[in-house]
């Protein structure tokens, strides 16, 4: 069972990227110039993205260029004169004495890429009578038979301009496929562009006219309300309004409320280093007689909370140890 299509939008404009040179090239070619080219592909890309989601993924080949070849400017014959801009160099200019039914089945063949039986199908020619056109469109030696080194020239000089598109045309062509996803036409060249661009002026101007009344009647408002506040607005040198009666019998009572408490982050500090010396290492060297003094100075150091008691309340220090039993004594 074929897969049907989503007719998603990238499923198509991926499709459509993939085909849109040698659709160029073939649309240019049939009718001659670059511009009538890209209106026929246009159309037929409008047309294929709006009727991809109801063909299966494996049918889209066949159906854009069926869509494509079905366009009336495709098989119109093109005037001799004066001679069309693409069919001017050689080997194109042999394509310039072909009919157009007959160059079209050329040139799906060498450029499109096409076999006889899907030429055939897309053209909606039976295989005979497809392969009378093709055969009526191959190059000629002078005595009428077929021209295979012609034929060989002519395909791959195609080949070398699909594989060599100038970057703005890359671009041109990418815009021309946007346009038509978007539904919108091609183009059709500086003359119309020029008349279209007349027409939309004065509605332009027009536009501009409204745009700057607004704008001055805005102006004028935002005027006159500037001067009603100046005059009507209450003064900013007014005297301020009275405290609440709470709030002034707090502050003639010196019981005035404070500010609120602001918010005090809380942050855990790192974990503290190791400290030098430990209490008990101090210890054990005291007892070592590290730290051992003169038997006149150890007895004062024992004493020292009862002399700075002394010292503090009868304002001077005790010569004598012997002092303390007197001072218990007379407390």
């Amino acid at each position: 069972m074929a897969e049907k299509s989503t007719g998603s939008p990238p499923a198509v404009s991926a499709f459509l990227r993939g085909v849109e040179r040698r659709a160029s090239l073939l649309a240019g070619l049939q009718v001659g110039n670059q511009a009538g080219g890209d209106q026929a592909v246009s159309a037929a890309m409008r047309a294929f993205s709006r009727q991809a989601g109801e063909q299966p993924l494996a049918d889209w080949p066949q159906r854009f260029w069926r869509l494509l070849a079905a366009v009336p400017g495709l098989r119109q014959e093109v005037p001799a004169k004066p001679p069309a801009p693409l069919w001017t160099q050689p080997p194109a200019t042999h394509l310039a004495g072909l009919h157009a039914s007959d160059r079209l089945a050329l040139l799906l063949r060498l450029v499109a890429g096409l076999d006889e039986a899907q030429a055939a199908q897309a053209l909606g020619l039976a295989a005979a009578d497809y392969q009378q056109a093709l055969a009526a469109a191959c190059p000629r030696l002078p005595d009428g038979q077929p021209d295979a080194s012609g034929w060989r020239q002519l395909a791959e000089t195609l080949q070398q301009q699909l594989r060599e598109l100038p970057p703005e045309r890359l671009a041109a062509l990418a815009r021309l496929r946007e346009s038509a996803l978007a539904g919108q036409p091609v183009e059709r060249g500086p003359a119309l562009k020029a008349r279209a661009d007349e027409r939309r002026r004065p509605a332009a101007a027009t536009a501009r006219g409204h745009r700057r009344r607004w704008w001055a009647a805005a102006v004028l408002l935002l005027c006159a309300a500037g001067l009603v506040a100046t005059f009507y607005w209450p003064s900013r040198s007014a005297p301020p309004a009275p405290p609440p009666p709470a709030l002034a019998d707090a502050w003639e009572n010196g019981t005035a409320a404070l500010a609120p408490t602001p918010a005090i982050d809380i942050e855990d500090l790192p974990p503290a280093d190791e400290p030098a010396v430990r209490a008990a290492t101090a210890a054990g060297a005291a007892d070592d007689g590290d730290w051992r003094l003169p038997p006149d100075q150890a007895a004062l150091a024992r004493q020292a909370d009862f002399l700075a008691w002394y010292r503090s309340t009868h304002g001077q220090q005790p010569s004598d140890p012997n002092h303390q039993e007197q001072a218990n004594a007379a407390r």
